[in-house]
């Protein structure tokens, strides 16, 4: 039998980052999709995104019916939110943060966030966690 025929809620989190390399004391900025592939609605949805290692909040945006909690303006944390339902469809989130200072030499950082909810997923391999990589230069 395919799991993935199974009841459940399919949750597909991708990130994005808006450069593979940022320089130092500049802005950039992650795009988070999660897509509920289904085939059932997901229940008591979270997401987590802890900001990079040195990085510094600056912005975060999240769709409708998404409740979120932020860490305070130029400070590190973590970005937390919480929905009760999302149906088949696709939310999109946007981090933006400000790099503090450069790591070791070609050293690379990442951005990692996660969704998930009570919903059984019956993925084998969930897919509710996703990266993306970039470098803090001089």
């Amino acid at each position: 039998m395919n799991p993935l025929a199974l009841p459940g809620a399919n949750l597909v989190t991708t990130v994005a980052a808006s450069s593979d390399v940022v320089g130092s004391g500049r802005l950039l900025t992650f795009t988070v999709n999660v897509e509920n592939k289904g085939p059932n609605d997901a229940a008591n949805l979270t997401f987590t995104d802890a900001l990079p290692a040195t990085t510094l909040f600056w912005s975060f945006q999240a769709p409708t019916g998404w409740t979120c909690t932020v860490p305070q303006f130029m400070s590190a944390g973590t970005v937390s939110c919480t929905s009760e339902s999302s149906a088949n469809a696709t939310a999109q989130f946007s981090l933006t943060v400000r790099t503090t200072r450069p790591t070791a030499k070609g050293a690379h950082l990442s951005d990692t966030a996660t969704v998930t909810s009570t919903t059984l997923n019956p993925n084998p391999s969930p897919e509710n966690s996703a990266s993306a990589s970039f470098v803090v230069i001089n």
